[in-house]
């Protein structure tokens, strides 16, 4: 499920361009991705946790792809062409030293 979230987004993407601006969606997003994490922290003690865990880590996977479309959008739209580049360079590098931990 989070592979096809992850994966669709061409078929979200004309979503988030028609509907409000990016700035918008980024925003809105971000609260959606932090009110996701702290509702899986407030489920964890219920009996079923693991089902409602998964719904909402479901959910944070689309709430986490929209974010990505509407910060890329954003950024094209708000950058010059030479510093797109710049931001893309900047962007990847820390994705890349991020995943280091992830790789011990």
């Amino acid at each position: 499920m989070v592979l096809f979230a992850l994966g669709d987004q061409a078929a979200l993407s004309p979503f988030v361009d028609i509907y409000r601006s990016k700035r918008f969606w980024v925003i809105a997003m971000q609260f959606l991705l932090g009110a996701g994490l702290a509702a899986v922290a407030l489920v964890l003690p219920l009996d079923k946790y693991l089902r409602y865990t998964l719904v909402f880590f479901w959910l944070l996977a689309f709430s986490s792809a929209t974010h990505d479309i509407a910060a890329d959008g954003y950024y094209m739209q708000a950058l010059k062409q030479g510093q797109q580049s710049y931001f893309v360079g900047i962007r990847s590098t820390f994705y890349r030293i991020a995943r280091l931990p992830g790789k011990a």
